[in-house]
């Protein structure tokens, strides 16, 4: 069974916390495979993998290996999408597509950024990006890093607030509203670059 509740994460997390020297790598597998299930399929429960990985392995260990599970699960996403969705997205998701397409379409020149923006900014619809990016011209290279980068803060936090997973009441207590606003801030840094490109791209033609 996988953990899609705030409670079976705090649940599970006291069980097993008494085992976790005997049974390390144990504990390590479930949550890695576990992990990878959920976001390879775009199955909600993600966050609650990211409290139990701080909980158990603490931030040294829980955020690299959560920010790795997010960015291969996610790769898988999208690889899938890619070889075997196609008809499914363009189906059932066309409009949305459409609509990213022309998004994607205003930054392709500085796409990198752009992606890396979607990816910080709270609330954006991750599994989306994962399953119709591979057909909007965006390959590996710029799907992969802009991904990991992105998502680097928000693994971060939630792996911070493991440490303290047993006095959490709800959801809400995972970031508060200062989290968020320093995520939508970040968020604004990574379109900085593009801002100066397109300001010395414009003094150049002047002159």
């Amino acid at each position: 069974e996988f953990i899609t509740t705030l409670e079976q994460a705090q649940t599970l997390a006291e069980n097993v916390r008494g085992h976790l020297q005997d049974e390390y790598w144990a504990i390590m597998f479930f949550h890695c495979s576990s992990f990878l299930f959920l976001q390879t399929w775009c199955i909600p429960g993600t966050i609650f993998f990211n409290l139990f990985g701080g909980a158990m392995f603490g931030i040294t260990v829980g955020f690299p290996v959560c920010l790795l599970l997010n960015t291969i699960g996610g790769t898988n996403c999208y690889l899938i999408s890619k070889f075997l969705a196609k008809p499914i997205v363009e189906c059932y998701f066309k409009e949305r597509v459409d609509e990213f397409a022309k998004r994607i379409e205003e930054h392709r020149q500085n796409l990198f950024f752009y992606l890396t923006f979607l990816r910080v900014f709270p609330g954006s619809p991750n599994w989306f990006m994962n399953v119709s990016f591979p057909h909007l011209g965006i390959g590996l290279p710029y799907f992969v890093p802009a991904m990991s980068l992105g998502l680097s803060a928000w693994n971060f936090v939630t792996c911070e607030a493991g440490l303290i997973l047993s006095e959490l009441k709800s959801k809400n207590d995972i970031a508060d509203s200062s989290t968020y606003i320093k995520l939508i801030c970040l968020a604004f840094v990574c379109l900085i670059p593009p801002v100066i490109n397109k300001f010395t791209n414009k003094k150049q033609k002047v002159e």
